[in-house]
C-alpha cells in the first residue's frame, strides 16, 4: 500500500508540474484535472510512458577519444 501511495504521489507531482507550466491549457477546465487524477491513479502505466518519451528525446553526444 505504501508503495502505491508513493508512486501515486510522485506521479501527481510530475503531472501537476507539467499542467501548471503549460500555458496552452485552461487551469479551470475540469477535464484537465480529471485526466491528472486518472493518470495519477494509474501511475504504474503513466511513469513508464513518461520515461520512454523523455529518453527518446535525449540526444547522445559523440564521445571523442
Amino acid at each position: 500500500m505504501l508503495t502505491y501511495l508513493l508512486g501515486t504521489s510522485f506521479t501527481t507531482a510530475i503531472l501537476l508540474n507539467a499542467l501548471l507550466r503549460d500555458n496552452s491549457i485552461s487551469k479551470s477546465d475540469v477535464r484537465s484535472w480529471l485526466v491528472l487524477g486518472i493518470a495519477s491513479l494509474l501511475w504504474f502505466i503513466t511513469i513508464p510512458c513518461i520515461l520512454r518519451k523523455k529518453f527518446a528525446t535525449i540526444k547522445v553526444l559523440p564521445v571523442s577519444l
